[in-house]
């Protein structure tokens, strides 16, 4: 009888594994495969990058400060001074996407990386003063295209700054791009700027279509961080 009880006991056993086999069989290969490659996917992203402040990488804290800055524009609810989006703009009404930022690779190498390089060498944080330089149509047209993309072109650009520094470090970039966000929220005019519609509401209402471009550079020397980042509308 206990040699029955243990073959009962095994043969339960297998029936066991071949209903998971039945089971597993069911769903398709290239099905299981698509859905690994998506959880391998999403681990690598969620994976923090560390920062090596002996070789720190300008290019990755650059685009994470571009990336995280995006992100904190899309999840706003009120300007920097407190009133609700939709009731300060109402184009934002069922049009969230506006406050999207577009990265300028010309704005990065034209202005933002010039002027984050500037406050490196001498060591200390100000505005270059760009308005001679703005006021000159030349460099105003090369961002044109940009922020019109279709054949109704504003006539009038805006460029606008938020820049900071920072001697605190940090385990990963992610967390750099947060605090310099942090930073520029403990400032009223730097949190009014990050906070804005940055559009030309005048041609936005005539029905322009209308980019937000933009670009930031995040430089370490020395101890201290850099960043800045620069607006075009």
């Amino acid at each position: 009888m206990l040699q029955n009880l243990s073959r009962w006991v095994l043969l339960k056993k297998m029936l066991k594994m071949k209903d998971v086999k039945s089971k597993f069989k069911c769903i398709p290969i290239n099905r299981i495969q698509l859905l690994l490659c998506l959880f391998i996917a999403t681990a690598t992203h969620a994976q923090p990058t560390r920062i090596d402040y002996k070789n720190f990488d300008t290019k990755t804290a650059s685009k994470m400060l571009f990336e995280k800055l995006n992100y904190f524009r899309d999840t706003i609810t009120q300007t920097g001074y407190g009133k609700d989006l939709e009731v300060a703009w109402p184009s934002l009404v069922n049009n969230h996407p506006l406050m999207k930022l577009t990265w300028s690779q010309t704005l990065y190498d034209s202005v933002v990386l010039p002027n984050t390089l500037q406050n490196v060498n001498q060591r200390r944080l100000f505005h270059v003063d760009r308005r001679p330089w703005w006021a000159n149509d030349t460099n105003q047209f090369m961002f044109l295209d940009e922020v019109y993309p279709t054949k109704k072109k504003g006539f009038r650009l805006t460029l606008t700054e938020n820049g900071g520094y920072t001697t605190y470090k940090f385990e990963t970039y992610e967390e750099l791009a947060d605090h310099m966000i942090t930073c520029w929220e403990s400032s009223f005019m730097h949190r009014c700027t990050q906070r804005s519609l940055l559009h030309n509401t005048f041609f936005l209402e005539k029905g322009y279509d209308s980019n937000t471009i933009a670009a930031t550079c995040v430089i370490y020397d020395n101890g201290v961080c850099y960043f800045f980042v620069d607006f075009v509308y």
